[in-house]
C-alpha cells in the first residue's frame, strides 16, 4: 500500500483553540447563549477530538433544546410564546396536575397556572407549533452532549500514526 502514494502526511488533531473555532463553525447561525469563554472551555474539554468528532458533539447538542421541550412538564409564556421551564416544579407553589385541554380551545379555562411564577402545567403536545419558543442552545447542552459522544481516536492510535510518519511519511525515510 505504501507504493501507491508518493507521500503520506500525518495531520495532527486540532489544538484547543482550533477546536473552539470548530464548535462555532459547526454551530453556524443557530441561536445560542454560548460566550466566547465557554467556546474556549469546550475546546479545552475536547482534547483528542477530531473535527468529525466535534461535528457529532454539535449535532447532539443541537437536539438538547428539543429534548428539553419534550420532557418539560411546565411552560412559561414569554412574548406570546411558550418556553419550557428548566425545573419541575418551576417554583414551590406550582400546581402538580396536568391540564388535558388544548391551549386556544374554548374549553381552555382550567389550566393549572401558578399564581407565583406564572408557569402553566402542560406538555409540549398541548401547545400549537407557532406558539412554541424553542430554547437557545446553551453551554449545558454541549456538556450533556459530551457525556454521550467521545473521541474516535485513541492515544495509542495517535502514537502509531506518529511512528509511521517518522518511518515512512513526509519526515521519515
Amino acid at each position: 500500500m505504501r507504493r501507491r502514494f508518493e507521500k503520506r502526511v500525518y495531520i495532527a488533531l486540532p489544538e484547543a483553540h482550533a477546536r473552539a473555532i470548530m464548535f462555532k463553525l459547526n454551530l453556524g447561525d443557530t441561536p445560542n447563549s454560548i460566550t466566547e469563554q465557554e467556546f474556549q472551555l469546550l475546546g479545552d474539554k475536547t482534547e483528542g477530538y477530531s473535527g468529525s468528532d466535534i461535528a457529532v458533539v454539535v449535532r447532539e447538542a443541537l437536539m438538547e433544546p428539543l429534548r428539553r421541550c419534550q420532557l418539560a412538564r411546565q411552560f412559561i409564556r414569554v412574548d406570546g410564546k411558550y418556553l419550557p421551564c428548566d425545573e419541575y416544579p418551576n417554583c414551590p407553589y406550582c400546581p402538580m396536575e396536568l391540564s388535558n385541554e388544548m391551549i386556544g380551545s374554548p374549553l381552555y379555562t382550567t389550566a393549572k397556572t401558578c399564581v407565583n411564577c406564572n408557569s402553566i402545567r402542560i406538555s409540549l403536545y398541548d401547545i400549537k407549533t407557532d406558539e412554541l419558543q424553542v430554547p437557545l442552545i446553551s453551554y449545558n447542552d454541549f456538556m450533556k452532549a459530551l457525556k454521550k459522544a467521545h473521541s474516535s481516536v485513541g492515544p495509542d492510535e495517535l502514537l502509531q500514526f506518529v511512528k509511521w510518519t517518522e518511518d515512512f511519511g513526509q519526515e521519515g525515510g
